[in-house]
């Protein structure tokens, strides 16, 4: 991802393909390293995601800002993300695939959260939407 900001060149982008990195694991908290615990996570990680979600997050605060030239129905922040990686691999979701095409079809003009807005924009209409205590 050479357009990239430097500080997230490559470690961000490793979530995209966790389904494929992570085979033994049904499901997954991403967590981004400036990330403080301060209570506990298994609430998080036992919830059931509803209809066909595949990821649940919390609402970014910047959201009118960052995703003002993509079309999403919401949109997270990608600092704290619950995967169902068993659901991305049960329904073939290649995720790289789909942000490969996001990115060479060049039809979005995409923030300088790049990580962020593609996990918007392919995880569109399947995303739970979190309380904003899972990330402050």
């Amino acid at each position: 991802m050479q357009n990239s900001p430097k500080h997230c060149q490559y470690v961000p982008y490793y979530r995209l393909n966790l389904a494929d990195i992570l085979k033994d694991l049904e499901r997954v908290i991403y967590m981004d390293s400036d990330i403080v615990v301060t209570g506990d996570l298994s609430k998080l990680f036992d919830m059931k995601l509803r209809n066909d979600n595949y990821i649940a997050g919390v609402n970014d605060m910047d959201f009118e800002k960052l995703s003002e030239n993509i079309s999403t129905n919401g949109y997270i922040n990608s600092g704290v993300i619950l995967f169902d990686l068993k659901k991305i691999r049960e329904d073939n979701l290649d995720v790289l695939q789909k942000c490969r095409e996001i990115l060479f079809e060049k039809k979005v003009q995409l923030s300088p959260c790049i990580d962020q807005d593609l996990i918007n924009i392919v995880f569109n209409n399947h995303i739970e939407f979190l309380e904003e205590r899972w990330n402050r």
